[in-house]
């Protein structure tokens, strides 16, 4: 065998091998990070209406009128909030295949009732710890 001919089958190792090292990267590396553990919500504000300017009424209560409005329009799961400091008590639909039949009502409903609503997307999952034990 000739010096070029070895020089030859070197080149074609060297091309095989990276070509080798190169694909086996490509098929080995991970895909883009998807993060699944986000759950978009349907938020229903409580309006301020004449029940709750009652002197008997517990301003400390639940979202009374929007919790009704999911309940009458067959929502399958749905959260209520408190009242709090910085917000008027909230009821939280979850947009998931489950509430999909009672969407549209709730949306069409809560536009005639006069009930303020949005979307926020939220991360599921554990929380992160403020500090490492």
């Amino acid at each position: 065998m000739t010096r070029r001919q070895k020089l030859i089958w070197f080149a074609i190792g060297a091309f095989t091998a990276s070509a080798f090292s190169v694909a086996a990267t490509r098929l080995l590396q991970p895909g883009p990070n998807i993060d699944h553990s986000t759950t978009d919500y349907l938020v229903l504000k409580e309006p301020f209406s004449k029940a709750t300017a009652e002197e008997d009424f517990d301003r400390a209560s639940i979202a009374y009128q929007t919790g009704e409005l999911l309940r009458d329009c067959g929502a399958a799961y749905f959260e209520t909030t408190f009242l709090y400091n910085d917000h008027a008590p909230t009821a939280e639909l979850p947009l998931v295949t489950e509430n999909l039949n009672s969407i549209q009502c709730v949306v069409l409903r809560a536009e005639d009732e006069g009930i303020e609503t949005r979307i926020e997307t939220r991360r599921s999952g554990k929380p992160i710890p403020l500090w490492l034990p």
